[in-house]
């Protein structure tokens, strides 16, 4: 609700943190929504353009493991380039 104002006004700093919380708790679909933040630097405290590509490969890889379909794409587009 917080990436997309539903509800509630813009705050990907939140949706970041609660998409943490669920990606703790091996929730499939918020561990592939960490590792597009995170790849993306969206939502993170960091001034820096991009993420950490590392961290967010962890996400997708752990996501795919668990047979998510868009993570398996994200990491495939990862090791791609």
């Amino acid at each position: 609700m917080h990436e997309h104002g539903l509800g509630c006004v813009v705050d990907l700093k939140t949706a970041f943190q609660y998409y943490r919380k669920a990606a703790r708790l091996d929730h499939v679909e918020a561990l592939t929504k960490c590792g597009d933040f995170i790849y993306s630097g969206r939502g993170l405290d960091c001034k820096v353009g991009t993420g950490d590509r590392i961290e967010a490969m962890k996400c997708y890889r752990k996501a795919a493991e668990m047979g998510s379909s868009r993570a398996m794409n994200s990491l495939a587009l990862m090791l791609e380039a």
